[in-house]
């Protein structure tokens, strides 16, 4: 069964432009350790949202290819259930959701934004925990990982007209 950290861990690979990104290499970008990413990968792989080819000769892993289809579904209709948003207390953090940069054009100003706690934050909101406690930091160093996550979170936890706009999104980026 996939967890919050396999969402992130597939996010992560989505967005790299590596035809062939290690576990390693992912494991270093989002700070987490080596092992972890690989058990995410394992478990999407038994989730049917990536495949592994056979190795190439002289490679010790095969080759990951993304299910663009099957990530969509999973994120866009899937998510909501397995990791709803809940709306904590007031705290500084990044703006996600409709408050993220991505979405916040789109609608009036929130009085009261929707983030993810973190000490380097510039915004007070209403905070919701992420997927994983890596993302804040990952997403402030990162900005197409930003987009994807808070797109997600939009999903997760955002009002109607939010969840639409997400899922519109995610589907021009991901199909």
């Amino acid at each position: 069964m996939l967890n919050g950290q396999d969402i992130v861990v597939l996010a992560k690979l989505v967005l790299s432009s590596q035809p062939d990104v290690s576990s390693v290499q992912l494991a270093k970008d989002l700070g987490l350790p080596q092992p972890q990413v690989f058990r995410a990968l394992r478990r999407a792989v038994d989730s049917r949202v990536i495949a592994v080819t056979s190795p190439p000769r002289g490679s010790k892993s095969g080759i990951k290819r993304v299910n663009h289809q099957n990530l969509y579904e999973l994120l866009a209709f899937g998510v909501p259930y397995i990791f709803p948003a809940h709306v904590g207390r007031l705290e500084r953090g990044v703006p996600t959701a409709g408050s993220a940069p991505i979405l916040h054009a789109h609608f009036a100003k929130d009085p009261e934004p929707v983030v993810w706690p973190h000490p380097e934050g510039t915004v007070r909101g209403m905070s919701i925990e992420p997927l994983h406690p890596c993302v804040p930091g990952v997403a402030l160093q990162d900005r197409p990982f930003y987009d994807l996550l808070a797109l997600i979170d939009a999903v997760r936890g955002g009002k109607a007209r939010e969840r639409k706009l997400a899922r519109e999104a995610l589907k021009s980026l991901l199909l």
